[in-house]
Formats: structure tokens, sequence, C-alpha cells
């Protein structure tokens, strides 16, 4: 999880005491993000499709959280190309081209991109045990008054919310929509930041500045215009 920058000391010199449960709060969303993990897990077992892509859309949120951008575009591209690309007969073999059955038997469904991974299996169960001691003589899932840190407390999928929300969302439907030709209208993003949304470290390593423009196909050849072509054209 993304530690954030330390609180500001107090200025009245009266601080009221700590009376929450920040290990405690941070246990109960990493719950909630293994109980979406768990859920399309357990879906994809059984090959219900539906649930896992459910499940996806609910993960978008947390990935607009995350530094990893390119998360959030390839979840953004795949709903959109679901949801606004494609009908409902086209949709479903898309989904079910998401998961493999190498035994094919019932409850034996894996993730077609993930299926490599199957054939590891390494031996962690010991691991697992001396983990959950730890939980248990830390009375991590325990209230415990006072339990605090330094940094700041971060939900990812309530933060990701906001940061979508606060212009993240609308600078990926302008970055998108330019290459087909569709930007007039729209709102531009090169060098602003999403308001409100504080921005860790990191979070826009190799992002530059949108160039608009847009690409076609004539006579089997590939033709990218750019607005610099827009305006040199409209000065001759």
């Amino acid at each position: 999880m993304w530690q954030g920058k330390k609180k500001a000391a107090s200025t009245s010199g009266l601080e009221e005491p700590f009376c929450g449960d920040q290990t405690l709060g941070k246990s109960a969303m990493f719950m909630h993000e293994t109980i979406q993990s768990r859920e399309a897990t357990y879906s994809v077992s059984k090959g219900a499709i539906g649930h896992p892509y459910k499940c996806v859309k609910l993960m978008t949120f947390t990935f607009a959280r995350s530094t990893h951008t390119k998360c959030l575009a390839y979840s953004f591209e795949q709903i959109c190309s679901l949801e606004l690309g494609s009908s409902e007969a086209l949709k479903d073999p898309q989904l079910l081209n998401w998961l493999v059955n190498p035994e094919g038997l019932p409850g034996k469904f894996l993730e077609g991109d993930l299926n490599q991974e199957h054939f590891n299996k390494p031996y962690t169960k010991p691991k697992i045990r001396k983990l959950l001691n730890k939980y248990n003589n830390k009375e991590l899932h325990l209230f415990g008054e006072g339990r605090q840190y330094d940094e700041v407390d971060v939900d990812n999928f309530s933060t990701g919310y906001k940061k979508l929300r606060n212009g993240a969302l609308q600078k990926w439907i302008t970055e998108t929509t330019s290459t087909y030709g569709l930007l007039n209208g729209l709102p531009n993003f090169n060098d602003e930041n999403e308001e409100g949304t504080e921005q860790p470290e990191g979070d826009n390593d190799g992002e530059f500045g949108m160039t608009t423009g847009r690409q076609y196909i004539v006579d089997r050849e590939l033709v990218i215009e750019t607005e610099e072509d827009w305006e040199k054209e409209f000065e001759e």
C-alpha cells in the first residue's frame, strides 16, 4: 500500500488522543479487496464468467488509485469494447474466451491468460500457518484503541472513485476519442492534474503531454495527422 505523507504536527499544543484503530481499518480494507478476488477466483473455477467481469468493473476504481496507470486504461478499454462496441452475440463469446478448461471437467475452468501459472505449485502451507499465527498473536482482527500510524490511511477504492470523478475519467475519454477524430468540444487535459486529488510519488512517471490527432488507412498505408498538420493546412 502506498505510504502517504506524514501528518503535520498540531499547532495548538493540545492534541486530542486518537481513539480509533487504523490497524483494524486497514485490515478491513484488505478484506474488502480480498473478497472481490475470492469471488472472482471461485466464479472462474465454475465457468461463470459474468461474476469475474463484474469484479473487474469494481476493481477499476482501485486501479484508478494505483500508480500503474496502464491497468486502468486496459480496464476502461475492455469495458467499453464489451458494453458499447459489441452486440450481445459478440459479447458472450469474448467473455467466454477469457477462460480455458484443460481437463474438460466441471469446476476445472482456469483464467486463460494465467493458465501457465497454475502449473507452478510451491509448497506454501508452512508459511501460511506462520502468517496466521502472527495475526493471532498481534490480535490484528480485534479492535485496539489507539493503534495509529504516522502516514495517511489510504482507502484505495474511495480514492480511486474520487480521482475518476475529479477528472481522470474525462481525461481518458479525451485521450481515446482524439484518435478517432472525435475531440471537438472536449476539454484539454494536457497539463492539468485532477483537482482535489493528491498524486502519490511516481504517479505520473512515463506520462507525457497528449498530441492530438487521428490515424486512418489509405491504400493500405497508415496515415497519422496531428494538430500541427491541421494548422499548416489551414494556413495554406
